[in-house]
């Protein structure tokens, strides 16, 4: 079983090329499924993208017509393997190592979700477990 499984809507491939492309790189652990959703792109533009993926069988492309993120994120949580999920989006600039920081920590701490904000502020990140014990740690201090 995968450990995290990362889900991209790619709605613009145009735009959004070079970041597409950075999302592939940080996505290397071993135990990460990186799950692209080609939505309504041209064959062409997935062709791009299969290029970019050949040497990698962790990552996964879906092709849909959902016409949304949100509809096209639903579509790679059907065949998400990992038992942590993250959603990116494609012109998103992640920081993969803050990322697995954040879910180990909520691995081995029996949380269920974490939730916080990336990149543009620096607030703490807010974990839930089972028992709604909402908890303001910044694991990151």
């Amino acid at each position: 079983m995968m450990f995290l499984s990362i889900i991209v809507p790619i709605g613009d491939y145009h735009n959004n090329a070079f970041q597409i492309r950075n999302l592939i790189i940080k996505s290397y652990a071993e135990d990460v499924e990186l799950i692209l959703i080609c939505d309504s792109l041209s064959q062409i533009e997935i062709n791009k993208i299969i290029e970019l993926t050949t040497c990698n069988s962790r990552i996964k492309i879906i092709k849909t017509n959902c016409g949304s993120p949100g509809l096209a994120r639903n579509e790679g949580l059907k065949i998400a393997q990992g038992k942590w999920i993250v959603f990116w989006d494609c012109d998103d600039n992640p920081i993969y190592c803050n990322t697995r920081k954040i879910i180990d920590e909520a691995d081995t701490s029996d949380y269920d979700l974490a939730v916080g904000s990336f990149g543009i502020s620096n607030k703490p990140l807010t974990f839930l477990n089972k028992k709604n014990d909402f908890s303001n740690r910044n694991i990151y201090n």
